[in-house]
């Protein structure tokens, strides 16, 4: 029998994703009740509100943005922000303000610590080939982790993929 290319998932793993998707499901069956917005219009409103946060740099209205979106589509909001600060930004300014509104909507509890793990994690996985572009990636990358309140369920080893973690390890044994 032929080996699996893709390693085998931790038994804590399998049940943050079966955690996931059980908090997505009953999400969707709270918003088919109530008419709730469909993908082409969430999609929309993210890149709006991205491209508001960008000009306007003001956290406390950027706070909105996830209380006005289904929770269903906040990973989706959280990774395009991280995207924009790392791939279009590209400067510590933008990743610092990022990882501010990231404190406060978290301590707010304005989005789960599920969403943020996974808005991370699908950035994370391209980073490797975003850092040849952006040298400073990772480090934008880790300002925003930081940001994000690492008690009450926020956990770094679960957002970012090995090669992210082996970054961690070599930035902390050179301080």
């Amino acid at each position: 029998m032929k080996a699996s290319p893709y390693p085998a998932r931790m038994p804590e793993e399998e049940a943050w994703r079966l955690k996931l998707l059980q908090e997505l499901l009953d999400e969707l069956d709270e918003h088919e009740e109530r008419g709730a917005m469909d993908e082409e219009e969430a999609t929309k409103k993210i890149l709006d509100d991205a491209d508001e946060l960008f000009v306007t740099r003001d956290l406390v209205a950027a706070e909105v943005y996830f209380s006005g979106l289904p929770t269903m589509y906040h990973q989706r909001l959280v990774k395009q922000l991280v995207s924009r600060a790392i791939e279009f930004e590209s400067d510590e300014v933008s990743a610092v303000m990022v990882a501010d509104l990231f404190n406060r909507v978290a301590s707010k509890k304005l989005c789960s610590p599920l969403a943020f793990e996974e808005g991370f994690r699908s950035f994370a996985r391209s980073l490797e080939d975003v850092a040849i572009d952006v040298p400073k990636a990772w480090w934008f990358m880790d300002i925003m982790v930081d940001g994000v309140c690492w008690n009450e369920g926020y956990q770094r080893q679960r957002i970012v993929p090995y090669q992210m973690q082996k970054y961690y390890l070599r930035r902390e044994s050179s301080l």
